[in-house]
């Protein structure tokens, strides 16, 4: 699967440098074109759901990195095929990897490798199409999945039911873009041979992104985390604080690539004095998506 990403990611490096078509018709004398706000903001996600009667490849590889105790870091590489049946749905199928580098945390083996870990299935809804002076949408995306591997290859079930409602905006028309993620995670899992366990997490986040050229964004994100005992958020673990740069690039009108880099600025956990929570979160967090339109 990692071969596969980068043999994918040098065949979009490659592409010819056509700029994308408008995604409503053809151009118009601005040469900033429309974008699908989808894939704009590096890790977060935009409000649109893909052109109707469309559908997309993407690969995406999380990395969750220097985590306490010890050295710690986690990557997720996901292929993910999206259909977008009419204006207003899309639908994804996700295949999932898990990759992990685990050495001296206690009670738990030192680890190094890469296994399949699970699936997803996302459905997206456009609650509020686009529309007035910043031509505001609204959408809600629901995302059953599945994971069997844990931190250090440990074997188990994994069920999760993540809500995300997305809210993005054009406060400059096809220049300045803004966004904000609200993320609820329920979860409930358990490793081979233990009780079940049900955790919980809310993560507000909000990012900016200015366009240079038609083809080119760059900006920034801010996420606040937060993890809970139990699926309605009983008892606080713990939060952080996280904030980095993003950016989008078009090849042409099939193939772009977006990313980000956090890193985490503060955290806090019950009877905890640190400035940052490096148990129950990474020290650093990156995204490299890239998308294939068929």
């Amino acid at each position: 699967m990692v071969r596969m990403t980068y043999v994918l990611a040098l065949l979009a490096l490659s592409a010819s440098a056509v700029r994308a078509a408008d995604d409503d018709g053809p151009k118009d004398s601005n040469p900033f074109y429309r974008l699908d706000t989808k894939n704009l903001f590096g890790a977060l996600e935009g409000a649109d759901v893909g052109e109707a009667g469309g559908s997309s490849l993407e690969l995406e590889t999380t990395g969750s990195l220097f985590k306490r105790p010890c050295r710690f870091a986690f990557v997720e590489l996901e292929a993910i095929l999206e259909f977008t049946p009419n204006a207003r749905l899309g639908i994804e199928f996700g295949l999932h990897g898990l990759g992990q580098s685990i050495r001296g945390v206690p009670n738990t083996p030192n680890y190094s490798g890469v296994n399949l870990s699970g699936i997803s299935n996302e459905w997206r809804y456009v609650l509020v199409s686009r529309g007035g002076a910043w031509e505001t949408q609204a959408t809600l995306t629901l995302t059953p999945q599945w994971a069997s591997l844990f931190e250090g290859g440990a074997q188990g079930q994994d069920f999760g039911l993540p809500l995300l409602f997305i809210l993005d905006a054009q406060p400059i028309s096809r220049r300045l873009y803004a966004d904000i993620n609200l993320l609820y995670e329920p979860d409930v899992s358990r490793v081979r041979g233990e009780p079940w366990a049900r955790a919980s997490a809310f993560t507000a986040s909000g990012a900016l992104s200015w366009r240079f050229t038609p083809a080119t964004m760059l900006g920034a994100q801010l996420d606040f985390a937060n993890t809970f005992d139990g699926l309605a958020a009983q008892s606080w673990r713990g939060s952080a604080l996280f904030m980095g740069p993003t950016f989008h690039y078009q090849f042409n009108d099939k193939v772009d690539l977006s990313g980000a880099w956090t890193s985490q600025i503060a955290g806090g956990a019950p009877g905890a004095a640190n400035a940052l929570n490096l148990t129950e979160f990474t020290r650093s967090r990156a995204k490299l998506r890239l998308e294939i339109d068929f």
